[in-house]
């Protein structure tokens, strides 16, 4: 947004600003890197390291993050000297939340990142696609017609609300520990961190998706068959099968809401539609032969699994 003529605001998820872009979904940015803390002046990364999760943690120097239970570490203070010798305190395998100079501040004006001041409300991603597209194909083999119909939206985020932990209530999937090694299991503080700010990181997901909108099937019958089954009545039959608003394809691998991905950095969990495949046709709703005044209803019902709909067509 190259002009703006009112003051920046926020408008539930997303934040407007001149010089930012249409569409951002602005909140509390966890650390992933030691280059994250570069702002407040962290640059002794020995007492940090990226856990199983992808996120940056406070371990303390000779220590491993797979040893919070262990040796009793878990929210203890770990102490690090910043570039001016001050001294900031970080709980020991918790998230930590990003600061950095106002984006908002540095789009106005480039020439003086610093003198913006430093602030913990940042970008997470943005919700408007790169692009968006579509692939029509057909396919013809003798007496066989394929033809399918791809959509595709890709460079996108989504914030996925129903996700986000409720360690009073002890729900949501992150507080779920079972089945991991005892050296990667978190407990309710470790999940309560990810609650951090109205919005943040960890609710940030992969958007992407392709979609196969409409796929059909169809088979022209043989002449001689045609003679044999209607006596000339019919110079040419098809029959089509045809399935369309079918399930997503979630181009990342791992989404936990449709449409949707979720950041391989994350862990193996699995949603519901990971476990149902990436292809769902519905009942066949009605297989007819037209022609003229004449409609002959044939195969009402069958292969309900398979087909959304299919005709029979001279």
């Amino acid at each position: 947004m190259s002009r703006l003529d009112v003051p920046a605001f926020r408008h539930g998820p997303f934040f407007v600003s001149e010089g930012r872009s249409v569409g951002e979904v602005w909140g509390t940015a966890f650390a992933t890197d030691c280059a994250d803390l570069a702002p407040v002046g962290v640059t002794d990364c020995g007492s940090f390291e990226v856990n199983d999760d992808g996120l940056l943690v406070a371990t303390g120097r000779g220590n491993d993050f797979t040893q919070g239970f262990a040796k009793g570490l878990w929210d203890t203070a770990v102490a690090v000297t910043d570039a001016m010798g001050d001294t900031l305190t970080y709980r020991w395998g918790l998230p930590i939340a990003v600061r950095d100079r106002s984006p908002a501040c540095v789009a106005r004006d480039p020439g003086k990142r610093e003198d913006c001041p430093l602030t913990g409300f940042l970008p997470l991603g943005n919700t408007t696609p790169e692009f968006n597209a579509s692939f029509a194909t057909n396919l013809r083999y003798k007496s066989l017609t394929f033809s399918g119909l791809l959509e595709a939206s890709v460079g996108h985020s989504i914030y996925n609300r129903t996700a986000r932990p409720d360690p009073v209530w002890l729900r949501g999937p992150d507080l779920d520990q079972g089945g991991k090694p005892p050296g990667h299991q978190k407990p309710v503080a470790y999940v309560s961190a990810l609650r951090t700010g109205e919005r943040n990181s960890w609710l940030l997901e992969d958007g992407d998706w392709l979609k196969v909108r409409e796929m059909s099937v169809s088979y022209t019958l043989p002449e001689d068959l045609i003679q044999s089954l209607f006596g000339g009545a019919f110079r040419r039959v098809t029959l089509t099968a045809a399935g369309s608003r079918q399930q997503p394809v979630h181009v990342h691998g791992l989404p936990r809401l449709r449409p949707g991905g979720r950041d391989l950095r994350r862990g193996p969990r699995q949603s519901a539609g990971e476990r149902r495949g990436f292809l769902r046709l519905s009942e066949l709703s009605d297989v007819h032969l037209l022609g003229g005044n004449r409609v002959l209803n044939l195969l009402q019902g069958a292969a309900p699994c398979l087909l959304s709909q299919g005709s029979v067509s001279v």
